[in-house]
């Protein structure tokens, strides 16, 4: 996961394809550490945007570009051609909507296992206690 994702100088142009930019900086992290930074150029909508990220996630926020990028062709298949702040502002939400069901998908799976060791216990307890019982008829019938 990128940790930090920064925009690198107003870079935005009209180019096909993705580049990967040459240069490499160090800039100051809130906490006073320097971090290498790689700068990369991504195509979003047909427009360049250079941005930066932590060295070793360049791939990643490729992905994520490209991921975008398929969100905004799906978009431009269904209504046509719209301003690039709007098709942005649309895929954002449709990320967002699939953020929220797989958020939702792991609360509820979080939830089912929490429960799952209690159900075990309980059923633990219920067995116990009907070997208990069967252990007592037992001892009774000896007895009889």
């Amino acid at each position: 996961m990128l940790s930090r994702i920064r925009p690198a100088k107003h870079a935005r142009q009209k180019e096909g394809g993705w580049v990967r930019g040459s240069a490499c900086d160090t800039i100051a992290a809130n906490d006073e550490r320097t971090t290498a930074v790689a700068q990369l150029t991504i195509k979003i909508n047909g427009y360049a945007y250079t941005v930066g990220c932590d060295d070793g996630q360049e791939s990643h926020l490729l992905q994520m570009a490209s991921d975008v990028e398929t969100r905004i062709d799906s978009i431009k298949a269904l209504g046509g051609q719209s301003g690039e702040s709007r098709l942005l502002v649309l895929a954002a939400l449709l990320m967002a909507d699939e953020l929220h069901d797989q958020k939702t998908l792991l609360t509820n799976l979080q939830s089912e296992l929490s429960r799952e060791p209690r159900a075990d216990a309980e059923k633990q307890r219920r067995l116990a206690r009907l070997a208990d019982r069967a252990e007592e008829i037992a001892q009774g019938l000896e007895q009889a």
